[in-house]
């Protein structure tokens, strides 16, 4: 009996909390559109990384689809960012992770329509109005749906101190519990606090809230629209006119409607107009760091690991998976427009396409070395000796520029180290990274022939066509945004505006620099800078030896 007694006393909290919820009734009288702001353009939100993420965790994936981009409108990107950034304000290790953005009108209408039968046959006595109110609360009648405008978005924390989202007494989208109602009762402290903490962010960031779900904000959407006219009623604003108030900035779109920012990606279907293609290595050490930048670059590349093809859904892109040794011929042959491949290949087999960019990963040097016990001092003891490589025209060159004559340089593939062990060679040359595989082998150095990297080689003759040459260049803006970046972090940090005056000398190299006032006329101002990583600590000591405090350090995608 108590326990029926409770749960009666929770279906009335629960239904109280519902007078305050916007109805599908409040939301079809809004009907003037900003056709300016309408015209505003889509985002892919970035899918790694510390910052701001857009994420379809599978346990929130209404649709199903193993694999999706999170979109939203640019300005709802951009909203989403401060979010992140003041998030990160108050602990370092939070980040804000939206699990949906924009939805199409048809998933939308499925969606409502299997809602819709779920509650009629619950719930046999409703009217219509009433079915479609009690549906609202979960899933928008689809007419009036902010998914759909790209406006509209969920979101939730996510501590990587911890490695866990932070607890809001419920997960996103479950309907099994109305605790998932922003104001349930019947949350722990905890709960409610940080509820109210990602609500109070985001609404000063100008997101309208959903009282039926914790975790649902929307911008320029009807929903939206109907918040601001309501919140300045109860403010009782002078200015409670259509224009300011009823005006609704995104309308609906269909997939086919939905153009992109040149962010992330650059439209739904990319024409092909200056098609490429890019010869990289099937497997090895480069493959990896390619992919990795390619994609920190914007570029989704999608490969089954099976096939020598790669296509690229958002730029004109193909990529072809060779052995690393044959790069140059292919790329030198015009088979491939461009290639990415090691220094130290591209020397070897004589490469005739233009090198266009040192890419800085894969770092290593082609080296001479000697077994541990070896009386071989310099390269000149090697005189009359036999050298074993996998490198012989680079090593035969060397040999000949250094004057060291009657050296026996012998080709060999696959494991050079084992060479001098079974007594085949007196030396090797090999590349070097960090020379564990020198000492497991009981080798030592004795002499660099040259540095070596990855590097991006295009074929002489794509320059001359105008199209395929805009592409390169694209692209090259893009990886060269990507390393810059990587040299490079975000400091942003609270200081008084007497003691800013000390902040420029502090930061006189830094590649930008601006501060602002913080709301509400404190006489503090925030500071955010672009800074190189080598100075990072000691920037961080001196700022503060004067004072400054709530510094907070990030990572940036890309300088352009």
């Amino acid at each position: 009996m108590i326990d029926a007694k409770f749960q009666q006393y929770k279906d009335d909290e629960y239904t109280n909390l519902e007078k305050s919820f916007v109805t599908y009734a409040d939301l079809v009288g809004i009907n003037f559109l900003n056709s300016t702001t309408d015209a505003e353009p889509f985002v892919t939100l970035p899918t790694f990384g510390h910052g701001l993420i857009g994420k379809y965790v599978k346990k929130y994936d209404i649709e199903n689809i193993e694999k999706q981009n999170v979109i939203v409108r640019e300005t709802v990107y951009r909203k989403l960012l401060n979010v992140d950034t003041v998030l990160k304000r108050r602990n370092a290790d939070w980040q804000l992770v939206v699990v949906y953005g924009y939805r199409s009108r048809d998933i939308q209408q499925q969606l409502f329509n299997d809602e819709q039968e779920k509650i009629k046959i619950e719930n046999p006595g409703l009217s219509e109005n009433e079915i479609t109110e009690n549906v609202h609360r979960r899933i928008a009648v689809p007419s009036v749906a902010g998914h759909p405008t790209g406006g509209a978005v969920d979101v939730t924390i996510y501590d990587f101190e911890n490695k866990c989202f932070l607890d809001f007494g419920t997960e996103v989208r479950d309907f099994s519990t109305r605790d998932v109602y922003f104001k349930s009762p019947f949350i722990s402290k905890q709960q409610k606090d940080n509820r109210s903490l990602l609500r109070k962010i985001m609404c000063n960031e100008g997101f309208a809230p959903y009282d039926g779900e914790w975790w649902h904000f929307s911008y320029g959407d009807k929903e939206w629209a109907f918040y601001s006219r309501r919140q300045a009623s109860r403010n009782k604003s002078d200015i409670l006119s259509v224009d300011n108030y009823d005006k609704y900035l995104y309308a609906q779109k269909s997939s086919s409607e939905l153009v992109y920012v040149d962010k992330y990606r650059d439209s739904a279907v990319v024409p092909q107009v200056g098609f490429i293609r890019l010869a990289i290595q099937k497997k090895g050490r480069l493959t990896e760091d390619t992919i990795n930048i390619l994609t920190k670059s914007g570029i989704d590349v999608a490969h089954d690991g099976g096939s020598f093809f790669g296509k690229c859904h958002n730029f004109p892109l193909e990529i072809l998976f060779v052995r690393d040794d044959d790069i140059p011929s292919l790329v030198d042959a015009g088979a491939a427009d461009i290639g990415i491949v090691g220094k130290n290949t591209y020397d070897e087999l004589d490469c005739k396409s233009e090198i266009v960019k040192n890419l800085g990963f894969g770092r290593c040097a082609l080296a001479i070395a000697i077994p541990e016990d070896s009386n071989i001092e310099s390269i000149f003891d090697l005189s009359g000796k036999k050298v074993a490589t996998s490198y012989p025209n680079s090593a035969k060159k060397f040999f000949d520029e250094a004057n060291v004559s009657d050296v026996e340089v012998v080709p060999l593939s696959g494991s050079v180290e084992m060479a001098v062990t079974i007594g085949y060679a007196d030396a090797i040359v090999d590349l070097v990274s960090t020379g564990g595989s020198l000492r497991q082998n009981k080798l030592k150095f004795l002499h660099k022939i040259f540095d070596s990297e990855s590097v991006l080689v295009a074929n002489k003759d794509v320059f001359s066509n105008k199209d395929k040459s805009t592409t390169i260049n694209r692209l090259l803006i893009r990886i060269n945004g990507y390393l810059s970046a990587k040299s490079y972090k975000r400091i942003m940090f609270s200081v008084s505006a007497e003691q800013l005056k000390f902040v420029n000398p502090i930061l006189s190299q830094a590649k930008l620099l601006h501060a602002h006032d913080v709301l509400g006329g404190a006489e503090q101002n925030i500071v955010n800078a672009i800074i190189k990583k080598s100075s990072v600590w000691d920037i961080v000591e001196k700022l503060r030896e004067i004072g400054a405090t709530d510094i907070v350090l990030h990572d940036i995608e890309s300088i352009i």
